[in-house]
């Protein structure tokens, strides 16, 4: 994982950049993090179907603050959320203050209640997304409530994928009319 970054971080026309399924694990943390605070060349980073945990969390959030490429970032089927609370603060903190992230995909993830709460919080504020993709990460009804409550009034997600056994039928059904009703808006 290592060697992959460093190679990137010396080629200066990668614009996108597909790392998905190697593997890396929180080992990748540091090297991560140096890389995106660096980067202002790679706009689509897919590190999809890894086993980047708490550390990887971390730095991706502190990562994704200061970085001003990443258009696309897609973490899904990772185990980001393994630490709780810690690092959902961190991820709270990068949805509110990035401001080049138009699409994320967390899906996967295992995120659970809390974690749900942190991320409508974050996305309440942010206003550069326009596509999550959530889908089975565990969240709960209460906290669908939360995101669904957030897709509806924030003008700027387009587009809000989560799962109905986990957000249950009446806020699945909301979020299909506010779907529907965003879409009917930018015909």
């Amino acid at each position: 994982g290592n060697n992959i970054i460093d190679s990137v971080r010396q080629n200066e026309t990668i614009r996108h950049l597909y790392l998905a399924g190697n593997l890396f694990d929180d080992g990748l943390a540091d090297v991560l993090l140096d890389f995106l605070k660096e980067n202002d060349i790679v706009m689509d980073l897919d590190l999809s179907h890894n086993k980047m945990g708490f550390n990887c969390g971390v730095s991706l959030s502190e990562g994704l603050v200061v970085n001003r490429a990443i258009k696309r970032l897609n973490i899904a089927d990772n185990s980001i959320a393994s630490a709780g609370t810690v690092s959902s603060d961190h991820f709270f903190s990068m949805l509110c203050m990035n401001y080049s992230l138009r699409e994320l995909h967390i899906n996967g993830n295992r995120f659970g209640h809390h974690w749900g709460e942190r991320i409508a919080e974050g996305l309440a504020r942010n206003t550069t997304l326009t596509k999550v993709d959530m889908r089975n990460t565990r969240i709960s009804v209460e906290a669908g409530k939360s995101l669904t409550n957030v897709y509806a009034h924030n003008r700027h997600i387009m587009e809000l994928g989560l799962s109905l056994d986990e957000i249950g039928d009446a806020n699945f059904s909301r979020l299909r009319t506010i779907y529907g009703e965003k879409r009917a808006f930018i015909h």
